[in-house]
C-alpha cells in the first residue's frame, strides 16, 4: 500500500532578488507559492521580469543576470521522493537538470515556440516522459501521451486527441500547445498539476 504524502507547497518563491551584473536591480523581493493543482499568474508589463521570475524558479538565469538573494523551494513528489523539499538554488547544475521537467518546469508565452516543428507532438512528449522516467515501459509512456492528448483536445477548433499527437506543433494552436507542454511536470513555474499517475 503507498501513503500519499499531502504537499501544501509544490513551489515556494521567497524575497527572490536578481540583478544585471553590473548591479542594476531587475527583481526586487518577489514572493509566492504554488500548491499542487493552483494556477499563479504573473502579470505586468513587457520587460518588468516575469520570465526572469519564472527561469529563476528554476534555478536558471539568463546571461548578464545573477540571483543576489531569496530563496526557491520546490517539493519533489513520486517515487520515494514524496513530500521532500529541494533548495532549487543550492543545486549543481546536474541537480537542476534532474529537477527540471519533473518537478518544476517553465511554459513559455507561445509553447509552440518552444518545441521541434519537425516532429510530431505525440513524439516529443513521449520523449520528454521517457527522459525523467515516467512509466516502466514503452506501453505506459504510449498510453500516457495518449492521455495528455485527450486532455489537450480543443472542441473549439475540432481537434482530437489522435490528430494532436500526429499533428506537427505548427497546425496545432497555441491553447492546444499550452495545455500538452510538459506532461511530465508535477509542479510548473506558473501552474502545477496532479501527478501524472492519477489521470
Amino acid at each position: 500500500m503507498t501513503t500519499q504524502v499531502a504537499v501544501r507547497h509544490a513551489l515556494v518563491v521567497d524575497d527572490l532578488r536578481v540583478d544585471t551584473t553590473t548591479g542594476a536591480p531587475v527583481l526586487r523581493g518577489v514572493s509566492y507559492d504554488i500548491a499542487p493543482g493552483e494556477v499563479l499568474a504573473l502579470v505586468g508589463e513587457s520587460g518588468s521580469g516575469k520570465t526572469t521570475a519564472g527561469l529563476a524558479a528554476l534555478g536558471h538565469f539568463r546571461r548578464g543576470l545573477r540571483h543576489t538573494g531569496g530563496t526557491v523551494t520546490a517539493t519533489a513528489r513520486g517515487g520515494d521522493g514524496d513530500g521532500d523539499t529541494v533548495s532549487v538554488l543550492e543545486l549543481d547544475e546536474r541537480g537542476r537538470r534532474t529537477l527540471r521537467g519533473c518537478t518544476v518546469a517553465y511554459i513559455p508565452q507561445d509553447p509552440a515556440a518552444s518545441l521541434n516543428p519537425a516532429l510530431r507532438i505525440g513524439r516529443q512528449i513521449g520523449e520528454v516522459l521517457e527522459t525523467h522516467g515516467y512509466g516502466d515501459s514503452a506501453a505506459e509512456r504510449t498510453a500516457r501521451v495518449a492521455r495528455c492528448s485527450t486532455r489537450s483536445a480543443c472542441p473549439a477548433t475540432r481537434s482530437t486527441a489522435g490528430a494532436i499527437r500526429t499533428s506537427s506543433p505548427a497546425g496545432s494552436s497555441n491553447a492546444s500547445a499550452s495545455r500538452w507542454r510538459s506532461p511530465a511536470g508535477r509542479a510548473w513555474s506558473y501552474s502545477t498539476s496532479p501527478r501524472p499517475d492519477s489521470t
